[in-house]
């Protein structure tokens, strides 16, 4: 989608089109993948679906990868282009066209990175890729107490693609900077000319001591 007034961008790429590999191989997230199996999935994704009457954590507290290939079109040049993850349990590691772009490490909240102009191939395939650790880490919440219940992992929330006009702080050189005090000067009340306080044994009858 493409506004005209602000120039935005915004499409869903967090439904289909995910490949998953159930351990994670540091060539997912090389632009050419090759010699790793992996699976199509769709999102939101578990790592490892277990029965109603068998549980065990061990069955998915492992390290998985995820890739997903889009195009970026040479009118994106110049903008900010971010990729927001609703939720990734429970460390997730993001890369783009091969490099490390961001970490995050918490199960339950959602975090955007930026693909950047040096990451980025314009009119070209990118790939995004995530590397998704689930075992425990005292770390990271909910680890670290007493849970009674279990944490699964995976891409369990859809991922966005936004593309914004990328955004500029401009400074005044007109503002007014604050008047510099020298410590050589001593303040007003502290001069010679400053009328000297008597001491109350001093003050003449009837009037207010100072």
């Amino acid at each position: 989608m493409q506004s005209d007034g602000d120039k935005l961008w915004n499409t869903t790429i967090g439904t289909t089109a995910w490949l998953f590999a159930p351990t994670f191989d540091p060539a997912i997230v090389r632009p050419e993948c090759t010699g790793v199996e992996l699976e199509p999935v769709r999102l939101p994704h578990t790592v490892k679906t277990l029965p109603y009457n068998y549980c065990n954590e061990n069955e998915y507290q492992r390290v998985s990868g995820y890739r997903r290939e889009f195009f970026a079109p040479k009118e994106w040049q110049g903008r900010t282009v971010l990729l927001t993850f609703g939720a990734v349990a429970h460390d997730a590691t993001v890369f783009c066209n091969g490099r490390r772009v961001f970490h995050h490490g918490c199960g339950y909240t959602a975090f955007n990175c930026g693909s950047g102009p040096n990451r980025c191939c314009w009119a070209k395939k990118n790939v995004v890729a995530v590397r998704v650790r689930q075992r425990e880490d005292l770390n990271i919440p909910p680890f670290g107490g007493q849970i009674d219940f279990l944490t699964y992992g995976g891409i369990y929330r859809a991922v966005s693609l936004d593309v914004k006009e990328p955004a500029t702080c401009a400074t005044s050189s007109s503002r007014r900077r604050p008047r510099a005090i020298s410590a050589s000067i001593p303040p007003q009340w502290a001069r010679p000319s400053a009328a000297p306080c008597r001491p109350r044994s001093a003050a003449p009858p009837g009037a207010e001591p100072c």
